[in-house]
């Protein structure tokens, strides 16, 4: 199915400069691996070494902010996944 899935300034150099695509993935998850297959770079700045999703990122579902237990969550066909950054400052 096709989800939007829109990118936070800070991770949109790693999409070519794009805040919007469109890709085929039936979870919040499966549109996160999309992104990683058009763009290799996207998944260096998103895993720790071991490999896992940094605590950082964070997702929301048609504006609801979802948590890590619900990556796998079924997306209905034109929802929207935003993927955002969260850095500290001080």
């Amino acid at each position: 199915m096709s989800v939007t899935v829109k990118v936070g300034v800070g991770l949109r150099k790693f999409t070519g400069g794009k805040d919007s695509l469109k890709v085929e993935a039936n979870s919040p998850i499966e549109s996160l691996h999309a992104l990683e297959a058009r763009f290799p770079d996207f998944k260096r700045v998103l895993y720790d070494k071991q490999g896992k999703l940094r605590p950082q990122v964070l997702f929301c579902v048609n504006n609801q902010r979802i948590h890590a237990d619900e990556l796998n969550n079924t997306l209905k066909d034109g929802d929207e996944v935003l993927i955002l950054y969260a850095i500290g400052g001080g």
